[in-house]
């Protein structure tokens, strides 16, 4: 037999002896648990968020946009006067109203009038808000669109943390009872998801003749902590 058949015939053998699953090396499969923990904290919201604005109607649309540019402006100098926080323009916006029973085509035609809408937003202390709604209503806004209660950004970020704390104790806690139960333990923490979300309470409010009580509630700050581990 010459020589480069028998080196042939050593890789050959040597192939099949390492791909055999009786020789080969036995890799047990990681063992992993997912779980995961939820943290939770509540705390009392200090100001307020109100979103509101100017809606007017006219026969045009130069009309429409002048009464609502008016009052607009109106409306901004009021809330200036009374040092709101984070003034600022969300929407302008003028469009056709139809009359469905002239609808066609034509450019004009079926165009019963039209509607200009400038919409605010602004912070202010909660005890506040009402007097600074009904101020409002009165130097021309005419819709409130939404009321968002808020705490005090220092106390959320400590609230932030404190609910991230509560998740991964909570996912930690719940990883140990498991095994424990199976006489196992965790060996090393593989892999960490964090979600964190926050919410407050959103009033929806109508227009009042009377003084607007506004009444702030909670926000509460959510985190989830999924933990795999390998045991």
């Amino acid at each position: 037999m010459s020589m480069p058949y028998k080196k042939l015939l050593c890789i050959a053998f040597a192939a099949v002896f390492l791909s055999s699953p009786l020789l080969a090396q036995n890799v047990e499969p990681s063992r992993l648990l997912h779980v995961t923990g939820r943290g939770e904290i509540s705390l009392p919201t200090v100001y307020t968020e109100i979103r509101l604005g100017v809606d007017r109607h006219a026969k045009t649309a130069g009309e429409a946009h002048r009464e609502a540019a008016k009052e607009s402006d109106r409306l901004v100098r009021f809330l200036k006067s009374k040092k709101v926080m984070d003034l600022q323009t969300t929407g302008i916006s003028l469009q056709p109203i139809y009359d469905s029973s002239k609808l066609s085509s034509a450019s004009e035609v079926g165009i019963r009038e039209y509607r200009a809408v400038n919409t605010v937003v602004f912070r202010v202390k909660t005890e506040d808000a009402g007097t600074v709604i009904d101020g409002a209503v009165k130097e021309g806004a005419s819709r409130i669109d939404r009321l968002t209660f808020l705490p005090e950004l220092a106390e959320l970020e400590k609230a932030r943390k404190e609910a991230l704390r509560r998740a991964v104790s909570d996912a930690k806690t719940q990883a140990e009872t498991v095994l424990s139960v199976l006489n196992l333990s965790i060996k090393e923490i593989v892999q960490i998801h964090v979600d964190e979300s926050g919410s407050g309470p959103i009033l929806q409010t109508e227009m009042r003749m009377v003084q607007t009580p506004v009444v702030g509630g909670n926000a509460t700050v959510t985190a989830r902590v999924t933990l795999q581990v390998k045991y």
